[in-house]
């Protein structure tokens, strides 16, 4: 969970640099000044939700089980990609040879 305004970087910059670091995971902003472009730019950069306070403690519960979910979906699919990645390069070794 990220609040949009943090002291120094926001909560939409520190997502930001966490994608850019490779660290892609779900973020769930919450807000107390949140506008339209806030709620676009975070679902752009993989936000799962944006909660504005006060918020009802299902919906913080419903945002954490959705993101629990993509995360769980997003690792299975790199976990695939990784290991697709390195029976290619297997192949790619012994047709060199």
């Amino acid at each position: 969970m990220l609040d949009v305004r943090l002291p120094g970087l926001s909560g939409l910059d520190l997502q930001r640099e966490l994608m850019r670091a490779g660290a892609p995971i779900p973020i769930i902003f919450i807000t107390g000044h949140g506008d339209v472009s806030h709620v676009g730019a975070g679902h752009e950069g993989g936000g799962v939700e944006f909660l504005t306070k006060p918020f009802r403690e299902q919906e913080l519960l419903d945002a954490i089980r959705e993101a629990i979910g993509r995360d769980r979906v997003e690792r299975r699919r790199r976990s695939e990609l990784e290991d697709l990645r390195r029976r290619y390069e297997s192949l790619s070794l012994e047709s060199a040879r």
